[in-house]
């Protein structure tokens, strides 16, 4: 497996439960798909969760993209190529971030491809920058592209991030320009244990208790309320068993309530509301 794909590799190690481990099969599936790092690409994470990317193509079918209308479809193929262009990447809901499948690069440059049928200037890098970028970014925004994170990361979204902790996430702590990618600003402190993507609004990625502290600190006082109603102990601990069983089946709000609801199963007495919304989960998922 190339170098280019380094950096991946150890973030996802880090901040995933699962490293990554590249599929022979998938190896020989897409041996014939197009430059070496878009092979590569499906050979590392072909077997994972897939929620910040598009589905996975029929390798002989390249410029298929069911989100666009078939009579733009033909509109997305370069000049140059009979193949045309692979959508891989979910753009803010307008569009993908796609590669030339001809093209003789290893590592090519990518394009955005609007649902118009436009084609923007290549992003400012290659296939496999863009496939990081977009890994890390999609994890720091509580998407978890790549399976369930790794014991001991958190996730703040904007509306939780208020401004004494947002002056803190812009200050001299944060390398800037760590990323740039889709219009945001990827930054991280000295130490690799707190990532804030900032594209006006700051999704957060923490890990490990030490820098949790310091950034629960910072956090805005939660309103009071009147206390809830208490579940039986062994009955929590039973569903957040099962819970963890299907976390891979579990969507990404169904995710973030399994964080919630193992914060209040290890309190020892989780509310009895909270047992009720997983037992219904369960029911979907198991």
């Amino acid at each position: 497996m190339s170098d280019r794909w380094h950096e991946l590799r150890e973030f996802v190690s880090r901040w995933y439960r699962d490293p990554l481990q590249p599929s022979d099969v998938l190896a020989r599936r897409f041996a014939k798909l197009g430059p070496p790092a878009l092979v590569e690409w499906f050979e590392l994470v072909g077997e994972r969760p897939q929620e910040t990317f598009l589905s996975f193509p029929d390798p002989e079918v390249f410029s298929t993209w069911p989100q666009v209308p078939k009579a733009t479809r033909a509109t997305l193929a370069s000049a140059d190529s009979e193949r045309g262009v692979l959508p891989l990447v979910v753009c803010g809901g307008h569009g993908g971030w796609g590669v030339d499948v001809s093209d003789p690069l290893p590592d090519p440059p990518v394009t955005l491809l609007e649902l118009e049928g436009e084609t923007s200037e290549p992003f400012e890098g290659s296939l496999s920058s863009l496939l990081t970028a977009a890994v890390i970014v999609g994890t720091v925004c509580n998407e978890s592209p790549l399976g369930p994170l790794a014991e001991g990361v958190r996730c703040l979204d904007p509306d939780q991030v208020g401004s004494e902790l947002s002056a803190y996430l812009c200050g001299g702590d944060f390398e800037a320009g760590f990323w740039t990618f889709d219009g945001g600003e990827l930054r991280q402190d000295a130490a690799g244990e707190v990532l804030v993507f900032d594209s006006g609004e700051q999704s957060v990625l923490v890990h490990g208790d030490s820098a949790w502290e310091r950034i629960a600190a910072l956090l805005p006082p939660e309103p009071s309320a009147p206390p809830l109603p208490r579940g039986d102990a062994e009955r929590g601990a039973e569903l957040l068993e099962r819970l963890e069983a299907a976390c891979e089946k579990l969507l990404r709000f169904e995710r973030a309530f399994l964080d919630d609801f193992r914060r209040q199963v290890r309190s020892g007495s989780p509310p009895a509301s909270l047992l009720t919304k997983a037992a219904e989960i369960l029911a979907k998922r198991e």
